[in-house]
């Protein structure tokens, strides 16, 4: 009774085709179609667009981490513990750029699949740790003759060595930073503290003037900053995104003429990473003068240390995408013999083979046919069955053609042929009754019309007119067939 293509690509094109010839073909059905609202989908979360039939939304991560050494970190904490008289040796040595973003893989259909990476707020992180940090402290804490003394402060003869020269920032932002996105690129920086490395003193040693003191020295501070933008969404098997909230158009997977029951959208972001590091040289004279230090920098000269920059490329991350897929249906459907007025009532199992809800609205175009254009949803790994009516009007073969709308990417629109056939409702036995000569009854008919005979010879009996001629072969009729009847 049923028959299918081989290939759902094939069907696809088939439906395709059909539904081109069907649509320009007037509307005969008894419903009008043109007004009914698109084909429903299960709610769509908020960044799905509001034309898809059907929609996914994934969260996808990623993290990049770029070290140009390992991390040291060592604290020795205040020792010896309990001791009146206690130091602590710190050291700190960080070298990395870590990159954190976050988004939301939008997939939209019908076919094909349209991709489409959003963003999520305040999920992009750029972290910077470069430099040195070096602790050497003392801390005293005596009780004497019921005096307290207490003091901390750097261990004498180191403070040229102990500081802060750590270049560390971090900024929050909006992934993902393509072409379109505003502030782009995403920046951090900092400076270290001024280290002092040279100090000649050239009054004290050549000026001898009482109460003035002062000198020439060199400070160092360093300054870098770093930035991050995104260049490219590279998506496995589709094209490459190239903007912000761009779109790409995901095909099945290679060697595959459909998605069938989900799609794993493999995708990462691709970008560059920046650095520009400045070494800022600062000549100092500096002055004292009746226990008041002044400063003053001569100039300041700055070196540029680096200034360059590096591709980024973070790791794979995959989003699996449910998608409803609906079984194949049988291209023709024979409904069977009808008596004309009579109206059946026949089923269409439809099954949904795919992980996401099916939706499914029938339409018909040609009467005697009807079903109904409620739409249907099918669970994901279940059937319904959708009511078709046939009601023949004449004694001939019906065709129709029922069309049936999904939210199946593969299948948005399939077509099922249809075929019946009206009968004339059972002859009823009517008796003519006739007279003793076995001739037909004449008198009046029901349209008022004359059942006489013609005229003719000088007897009367002229030859029968054709009213009598079909009232004899109605008399024969009958009589055969009771003659079938007593011998059954």
């Amino acid at each position: 009774m049923t028959s299918t293509l081989p290939l759902r690509a094939a069907r696809r094109f088939a439906s395709a085709l059909l539904a081109c010839c069907a649509f320009s073909v007037p509307l005969t059905a008894s419903r009008a179609h043109a007004e009914d609202p698109p084909l429903p989908a299960p709610e769509f979360p908020s960044l799905c667009p509001s034309t898809a039939v059907g929609c996914n939304t994934q969260d996808v991560d990623y993290s990049y981490r770029a070290a140009l050494f390992e991390t040291i970190d060592l604290d020795s904490g205040w020792v010896p513990a309990g001791s009146p008289l206690q130091l602590r040796f710190a050291f700190y040595m960080g070298g990395f750029t870590q990159i954190d973003m976050g988004g939301t893989l939008v997939t939209a259909w019908p076919f094909p699949l349209s991709g489409q990476l959003v963003g999520r707020r305040a999920t992009g992180l750029l972290t910077m740790d470069y430099g040195l940090e070096i602790i050497a402290r003392m801390k005293i804490d005596l009780n004497i003759a019921g005096v307290r003394y207490r003091w901390e402060g750097d261990i004498p003869g180191t403070g040229s060595l102990t500081g802060d020269f750590r270049m560390m920032d971090t900024a929050m932002f909006d992934p993902f930073v393509l072409p379109g996105m505003l502030p782009r690129p995403i920046s951090v920086s900092d400076t270290t503290d001024r280290a002092t490395v040279f100090t000649y003193d050239a009054i004290g040693g050549f000026v001898p003037i009482p109460g003035i003191s002062g000198g020439v020295r060199i400070d160092l501070q360093g300054e870098l900053a770093t930035s991050y933008k995104s260049d490219r969404i590279v998506v496995t098997g589709a094209d490459t995104i190239t903007e912000e909230l761009g779109t790409t158009r995901i095909l099945p997977d290679e060697g595959a003429s459909d998605f069938g029951g989900s799609k794993d959208v493999i995708l990462h972001p691709e970008g560059t990473l920046g650095y520009e590091g400045v070494l800022h040289v600062y000549p100092t004279f500096f002055v004292s003068l009746l226990g008041r230090s002044f400063d003053y920098d001569i100039a300041d000269f700055a070196l540029p240390l680096v200034d360059t920059g590096s591709n980024v490329v973070f790791d794979d991350d995959t989003a699996h995408v449910p998608l409803p897929a609906i079984e194949m249906l049988p291209s023709t459907w024979d409904l069977g013999e009808l008596a004309i007025g009579a109206t059946s009532e026949q089923y269409l199992d439809l099954v949904n083979d795919g992980e996401a809800p099916l939706v499914v609205r029938a339409r018909m175009i040609a009467l005697p046919f009807d079903v109904s254009t409620a739409p249907v949803v099918v669970p994901p790994r279940a059937s319904t069955r959708l009511a078709v009516f046939f009601s023949p009007e004449m004694v001939a073969t019906a065709a129709g053609t029922l069309f049936l709308e999904t939210n199946d990417p593969d299948d948005p629109l399939m077509l099922v042929m249809l075929r019946g056939r009206g009968r004339a409702e059972a002859p009823i036995e009517v008796d003519a009754g006739v007279g003793d000569a076995g001739m037909p009854r004449v008198g009046p008919v029901a349209d008022g019309g004359c059942s006489c005979r013609t005229a003719g010879g000088a007897t009367g009996g002229g030859a029968p007119t054709g009213l009598a001629l079909l009232a004899m072969s109605a008399l024969v009729v009958v009589r055969r067939r009771r003659a079938r009847r007593a011998v059954s």
